[in-house]
């Protein structure tokens, strides 16, 4: 009896997470053609790191330093810069610029009503244009997971 309990509350907490990533998943598609005023689509990305200018200045800074040097080897990976007070310094400090291939910013700060705003650096990972993880990264990890996140984007 209890065996069959939790089997079943394990298959509804399966479908309970795959409705949630899937609501996810188009909440950040249209956060994407909001963003890009046009029809990109992740399902041509593995990965989507979303960078807020505005927190943790650590954070911040060892992500952009992550995205400047990693954007042309990381094809597959979009990079999303939202809450940004001015591109200058992603422009000078970073040398960062969109470019409507993976680096895109969130000038018009459409973050705030997709709901995706997670305080922090979030990463996802796509499988076709569905999100299969999510991670929100703080400083004690950030570097680490950076490089994990690099290696799985890496194959």
């Amino acid at each position: 009896m209890k065996k069959s309990i939790f089997c079943l509350f394990l298959l509804v907490l399966s479908f309970s997470c795959t409705s949630n990533w899937k609501k996810e998943s188009k909440a950040l598609q249209s956060l994407v053609e909001k963003v890009t005023n046009s029809h990109l689509d992740i399902g041509g990305f593995s990965g989507v790191m979303i960078i807020p200018l505005n927190g943790c200045s650590s954070c911040i800074t060892i992500s952009s330093k992550f995205a400047s040097e990693n954007a042309k080897e990381l094809k597959n990976v979009l990079f999303l810069f939202t809450e940004i007070r001015s591109t200058k310094e992603l422009k000078v400090r970073f040398n960062l610029e969109p470019n409507n291939q993976n680096i895109i910013f969130d000038t018009e700060n459409f973050i705030k009503e997709s709901k995706l705003d997670f305080g922090s650096v979030g990463i996802y990972t796509l499988q076709n244009g569905n999100i299969i993880d999510k991670q929100i990264l703080n400083l004690k990890s950030i570097s680490q997971s950076l490089n994990v996140f690099k290696s799985k984007m890496t194959y």
